[in-house]
């Protein structure tokens, strides 16, 4: 099972990956930056006790019912899960790429300063 620190490692590294595919692939761009947050939010799970999450409902319900995060915070997250959904299967057309790698990017940032885990290395 992943420590805290094991999902910031991977949090960070998906969000230096997600600008190498944003003008070639922003549905996937989109997609990282969202595993990105996921990985700040198991980082913060973990660090409460929650290590064995076996899926996206399982964080949503965690989210939820055990942490003190406010419900705006938790919303942010879902509407992150959302959009990322909506990159991988919902078949993007290019006019709202910009906007929804915009909106990711500023999500991610927003997530990162609510969610009390999850400096950068260093």
């Amino acid at each position: 099972m992943p420590s805290p620190e094991d999902h910031l490692r991977q949090a960070w590294h998906n969000e230096s990956v997600a600008p190498l595919v944003e003008e070639e692939a922003p549905d996937w761009a989109i997609t990282v930056l969202f595993y990105a947050a996921l990985h700040h939010v198991r980082a913060y799970l973990s660090s409460l006790g929650h290590t064995e999450i076996e899926d996206h409902g399982q964080v949503f319900q965690i989210l939820n019912d055990h942490t003190q995060l406010p419900s705006a915070t938790i919303g942010k997250y879902r509407k992150f899960y959302r959009m990322s959904r909506k990159a991988r299967y919902d078949c993007l057309t290019p006019s709202s790429w910009r906007t929804d790698v915009d909106t990711a990017k500023r999500l991610l940032t927003e997530l990162r300063a609510e969610i009390p885990y999850g400096p950068p290395p260093g």
